[in-house]
């Protein structure tokens, strides 16, 4: 008898339990990917895959080393696995949180590889209906964004332009990686050099409520004239 037949759990059981892992994994990370964030569909798969056998581990695979010490002392503690993976997702989870400037990312991501640890785990341990409404609600979570974030942008509905004047050039690129660029927005930048050497940078797309922020930002990077128009 093998250590998964004393957990009575056959070949297809065991394949149906990872592959339900890997498939809610990867519906999370799909979500991730086409938000444009690195840990995306392989990792939230792998993930949640990684996380099902873990769980299978756990309730089946010490059972053939399970030997009474005496006959009213017998102790199975089969959540350990479980809560040595907790800990170390948070290793991995913690490696997608980076500070930029002023800004924290990677938070929902973070949240959303903790998520997937969980939701393997419960697949591994064959709680398919608890698996399933959580990928469900992390999901609903996740593409919240989208309409929350329109909803909190209409008082401040509306664009405008940018045009700065520097002396030398400014790193463009750093500077508007200060600013999220909404979605719904598209943000384009023109540069040019003038005939006395100076250089201009117009940005158009700027929501109004970036506008003063990034004009300090401008003005911060030396630029002696800052212009706004509003669209």
């Amino acid at each position: 008898m093998s250590a998964l037949d004393a957990a009575h759990l056959t070949d297809w059981e065991i394949i149906g339990r990872l592959a339900v892992g890997l498939g809610l994994g990867a519906a999370i990370g799909l979500e991730r990917e086409l938000d444009g964030h690195d840990a995306g569909l392989r990792t939230h798969a792998l993930l949640t895959m990684g996380s099902a056998m873990f769980g299978l581990l756990s309730v089946g695979a010490f059972s053939a080393f399970i030997g009474p010490a005496a006959d009213s002392n017998v102790q199975v503690d089969v959540s350990r696995i479980a809560s040595y993976l907790v800990a170390g997702v948070g290793f991995l989870a913690g490696g997608a949180i980076v500070k930029h400037h002023d800004r924290v990312r990677g938070l929902t991501t973070a949240a959303s590889l903790w998520m997937s640890a969980a939701i393997g785990l419960a697949a591994g341990l064959g709680l398919f209906a608890g698996a399933v409404i959580a990928t469900a609600g992390t999901l609903a979570v996740l593409l919240s964004e989208r309409p929350v974030a329109w909803i909190l942008r209409r008082p401040n509905e509306g664009a405008g332009t940018i045009r700065a004047v520097t002396i030398e050039p400014v790193d463009i690129a750093e500077l508007l990686s200060m600013f999220d660029s909404p979605r719904g927005t598209k943000r384009a930048v023109s540069r040019t050099t003038q005939p006395d050497g100076r250089h201009a940078v117009i940005v158009s797309g700027v929501p109004i409520g970036q506008g003063p922020d990034m004009i300090r930002a401008f003005e911060s990077q030396g630029a002696t004239e800052v212009s706004w128009t509003e669209h």
